[in-house]
């Protein structure tokens, strides 16, 4: 008798194999082409930004000191804020006015300066988040949530509010 060597060989078995590599093959290539173009889609690079929303448009008083503010009212320009600019000019801000009445989180990606925001809900004021800093390479971007409902919400150079004396309760004309 012939000795013969007996290799395992099941059909079904490699067809399994062979399955999961192909769905695995296909699975990274699809990664490899949808990932980056998902990453593309979320960066706001700054060059395509409407500039032109930062314009100071309306003259505001806070507790009596006159302001010219840009206002914000979109959600493009809600969302970009002052995010990606150098500065903000003394004696200048960003209102931004909201439909609704709600608690406000705000963060400061993409900031490059300190800010104050201060929340108003129908004319007055009902927080502050004071010296809220840029972000530095190695930390992620500060965050405030308003500790009362506002429908507005002004942010202006750091230091401002403790400067004019401004806290809960000053009004806002505008």
């Amino acid at each position: 008798m012939k000795n013969t060597e007996i290799t395992p060989h099941c059909f079904i078995c490699n067809r399994r194999v062979i399955l999961w590599v192909f769905a695995l093959a296909v699975l990274i290539i699809t990664l490899l082409i949808l990932l980056p173009a998902a990453t593309v889609s979320f960066q706001r690079p700054n060059n395509t930004w409407d500039q032109t929303f930062l314009e100071p448009s309306q003259q505001i008083a806070v507790a009596g000191t006159p302001l010219t503010v840009a206002i914000a009212d979109s959600h493009s320009e809600i969302t970009q804020g002052l995010s990606g600019r150098e500065r903000l000019k003394d004696g200048r801000g960003l209102l931004f006015i909201f439909q609704d009445t709600d608690y406000r989180t705000f963060w400061m990606k993409d900031m490059k300066f300190a800010i104050d925001m201060i929340f108003i809900r129908d004319g007055v004021i009902v927080d502050i988040a004071q010296n809220m800093p840029a972000p530095s390479p190695h930390n992620l971007p500060a965050a405030y949530k308003s500790q009362s409902p506002a429908n507005m919400v002004l942010e202006v150079n750091a230091g401002l509010a403790d400067y004019y004396g401004w806290e809960a309760g000053c009004t806002i004309n505008y």
